[in-house]
């Protein structure tokens, strides 16, 4: 529908038209409604079908990207209505292809199609990387046994740039890191961007703290954690 339109040319577009027909189409949908008596149920069924059509797979209560992906379905459904009930001149399909291309817009503007909640997850625990990635983690790359313990350790870390990872102890991970924060999402989150090694069956990854001692279990962060946007 809108291909090859700016979004500037396209939003100026809107604007003249609405004030060039402002107060005449709604008003007779809302009236073509009541005489039709349109059932909500099939308007939720509607924003329904558009948010799982623009959000395979995700939860209905998945955050952010899910309430957009809603608004634009209650678009989307009522300007179908509006076709059906005869109010605009456009084609079957025409108002939810339109729904379509915004929603597609507005992911593209924000990034990745992920909730502000996660969002949030990412930048909290890059951040406490950021700041203390050095001085609350012992360095156990070359081990020395003359090297003294860091201040308030958070864990643990081995080796360095691309290959450089941050082995957190859990009680630190969920009550420090992850400070007002739901922790085990906050792993999902992290793993599913490359930012954090698990093994199967758990959010965790054992290590041998220090070489040769008995497994430990550890939220392992990777390089990923500093890198790109959140």
């Amino acid at each position: 529908m809108a291909e090859g339109v700016g979004v500037l040319q396209f939003v100026a577009e809107c604007g003249r038209a609405a004030a060039t027909h402002y107060g005449t189409a709604g008003p007779e949908f809302v009236n073509r409604l009541l005489i039709k008596g349109v059932d909500g149920g099939d308007v939720i069924a509607r924003v329904d079908a558009f948010v799982r059509a623009e959000l395979p797979g995700a939860k209905s209560d998945a955050g952010q990207s899910a309430r957009a992906a809603q608004r634009f379905g209650l678009i989307a459904a009522a300007g179908e209505l509006a076709i059906e009930l005869g109010v605009l001149p456009w084609s079957k399909g025409e108002a939810n292809e339109a729904a379509q291309w915004a929603f597609k817009q507005w992911v593209a503007a924000r990034g990745k199609a992920r909730s502000y909640e996660d969002r949030r997850a990412i930048d909290q625990i890059r951040g406490m990387i950021e700041r203390f990635g050095d001085s609350r983690f012992d360095d156990i790359t070359i081990p020395d046994p003359d090297r003294r313990p860091v201040a308030d350790r958070l864990g643990f870390r081995r080796d360095a740039g691309d290959k450089r990872e941050w082995l957190v102890l859990p009680e630190m991970f969920r009550k420090v890191m992850c400070a007002g924060l739901d922790y085990e999402r906050v792993a999902v989150v992290l793993e599913e961007d490359g930012m954090l090694l698990r093994s199967p069956g758990s959010l965790m990854k054992q290590a041998r703290v220090p070489a040769g001692s008995d497994p430990q279990w550890f939220y392992v962060l990777t390089a990923k954690v500093l890198k790109g946007e959140a």
